[in-house]
């Protein structure tokens, strides 16, 4: 009971307000609906749909889709999403997920990233913010940074290559 009672209280989090159209929101929650029915996550670039986010008095349009290749990220209300701002950003970032507090380990993550970066390794940004999805309060979200070119300037390291694992034959 006292993990809900923190997880409800009032905090001083940015607020994360996405606004999906009735239409794109449907097409995410097909998505979803498919996934539960096939227990995966198969997912594209033409799974994107439009947009609008807002942070700290400004609205910016992006794309987002459905994310997560575990169930506990879309087998909930509260689903995971994967936001791309084309000529803006938010903390830096304009690519980023924004998951469920307790999809990576409630502050587990968290930590684990500050102390990469502790340490001088790589390490993507993660935020904890307030997530409204259309007007709707979905609590406390982690607002994770992806691994993409900008990551090298943040880390301060010089660009070099990413590799990463081809999810597509899972």
């Amino acid at each position: 009971a006292r993990i809900i009672d923190a997880l409800t209280q009032e905090n001083n989090l940015d607020t994360i307000n996405l606004d999906i159209s009735f239409k794109n929101l449907q097409k995410i929650e097909n998505k979803r609906s498919e996934a539960i029915k096939n227990q995966r996550l198969i997912s594209s670039d033409e799974d994107f749909v439009k947009a609008s986010i807002s942070h700290n008095g400004e609205k910016y349009k992006c794309e987002v889709r459905l994310k997560g290749d575990l169930p506990d990220h879309w087998s909930v209300d509260r689903i995971s999403l994967r936001v791309e701002m084309k000529n803006d950003n938010i903390y830096g970032l304009s690519d980023f997920s924004l998951q469920r507090h307790g999809t990576r380990q409630d502050t587990g993550q968290w930590l684990y990233l500050q102390s990469l970066k502790k340490e001088g390794l790589m390490a993507v940004d993660y935020y904890f913010v307030n997530f409204f999805l259309n007007g709707k309060h979905l609590g406390v979200y982690g607002l994770e940074g992806h691994f993409s070119k900008d990551i090298f300037e943040k880390n301060k390291k010089r660009e070099s290559v990413i590799l990463s694992f081809d999810e597509s034959k899972y």
